[in-house]
């Protein structure tokens, strides 16, 4: 008895250990988590042209990394990065909708179900924000939020390098320039010696910020040192949201405030590694 236990409880701590060394190798990625990774109502949202895409779309696309709303693949031009949303929300909406209606597990379905649906429209929004509003800000190329047709399929290289034929028509994704991150790109400019592009790098980077909020623009998680970043020179919103619309942000007082907290830790940042660069930061605020 004691030994068939023993037996038992060794078979489920290798199946709990193989599946966490497949998770670490693969970075959660699976084909699964894109299965029905739209919303759960349509949009009435119009997605550009088709024919200007295409040619981007005529490319492998290699895993890049992810995020809580995506997973991100490399085009191999080095210069295009797909976005797949990932489907955790609807999953999990997909399980509330299994649970009983009844004690005890009808507040909990409930406050799932509430919660779930609040995330999922809110990554939606947001990216229905940048693509109308901010699309040069946030190097927004294509957005298809929902199913459609024309498009082609594809192929994904995973970080196993294995490769999988993927539908477009059938999820949602996002096209997106491919930026440097902030803190890279100044450490570059820094070794070559460009102290003026540096500070133009900065200038600009604030200038971003400062123009988001003139819009009337938020977002939820401003972190600079993995959000934002810069294309060929030009300061670029990587993470899109969650943004959403706050009409107090175009008060010039509330922008200041909100520029000395999203910049705080840049500042600590530079005053580390770049320190020339302390004074150009305080002046651009």
């Amino acid at each position: 008895m004691i030994r068939n236990i023993l037996f038992s409880a060794m078979l489920l701590l290798a199946l709990w250990g193989t599946a966490r060394l497949a998770h670490h190798k693969t970075d959660g990625l699976r084909l699964s988590k894109f299965v029905n990774n739209t919303p759960n109502h349509l949009l009435n949202f119009e997605e550009g042209s088709l024919e200007e895409i295409l040619p981007l779309l005529g490319q492998n696309f290699t895993y890049f990394g992810r995020g809580l709303q995506s997973f991100s693949f490399l085009g191999d031009d080095g210069e295009t990065v797909l976005k797949l949303f990932n489907n955790r929300y609807q999953r999990r909406i997909s399980f509330a909708h299994w649970l009983p209606g009844i004690y005890p597990f009808k507040a909990r379905k409930r406050a799932l179900l509430r919660k779930s649906e609040f995330k999922l429209n809110r990554t939606f929004n947001s990216y229905l924000l940048a693509f109308e509003q901010m699309r040069e800000e946030t190097g927004l190329l294509f957005l298809h939020p929902q199913r459609g047709e024309g498009l082609p399929t594809i192929t994904l290289i995973d970080k196993l390098k294995i490769s999988h034929p993927f539908d477009l028509n059938k999820h949602a994704f996002a096209l997106q320039k491919r930026a440097d991150q902030v803190y890279p790109y100044l450490l570059k400019l820094k070794e070559e010696g460009e102290l003026t592009k540096a500070q133009d790098a900065v200038k600009s980077l604030v200038e971003l910020l400062r123009s988001k909020m003139e819009a009337g623009i938020g977002d939820n998680d401003p972190l600079i040192r993995t959000n934002l970043g810069f294309d060929k020179g030009r300061p670029m919103q990587i993470d899109i949201g969650p943004l959403y619309l706050n009409e107090a942000l175009k008060n010039p007082n509330e922008q200041l405030s909100e520029l000395k907290k999203i910049t705080l830790s840049m500042k600590h940042w530079l005053e580390a590694h770049f320190p020339e660069l302390v004074e150009t930061l305080d002046e651009a605020i």
